[in-house]
């Protein structure tokens, strides 16, 4: 069974935006503060090489998939890890879209 979490901040718009993109799809998720799980929030900015959120992990059988925003169109895409796949979205609506793909294809 696929796990959604969303790694993120309370007064973050996006972040909010996806949570109610989320709720209205049906998609279940866990919320994680990145204020409150420091060590995790230290992860995946290492791993992304990002630092702004939201941030979605989508835990598969197959492996992980690491969602992140990205600021314009020329940095989406999709990159194959030794542990996973990082991709980088545009929107809420895009990084939904990419989970509910990732969540269909099992």
């Amino acid at each position: 069974m696929e796990r959604v979490i969303v790694l993120g901040l309370p007064t973050c718009k996006r972040c909010d935006s996806l949570i109610v993109g989320l709720t209205q799809e049906g998609i279940p998720f866990e919320f994680i503060d990145a204020n409150k799980d420091t060590r995790l929030a230290d992860r995946m900015e290492s791993i992304l090489k990002v630092d702004t959120y939201p941030m979605v992990i989508v835990e598969k059988g197959t492996g992980s998939v690491y969602l992140h925003t990205v600021d314009d169109i020329d940095s989406v895409g999709v990159d194959h890890l030794g542990y996973g796949t990082k991709v980088g979205c545009v929107s809420s609506d895009s990084m939904i879209v990419s989970i509910k793909k990732y969540i269909k294809n099992k």
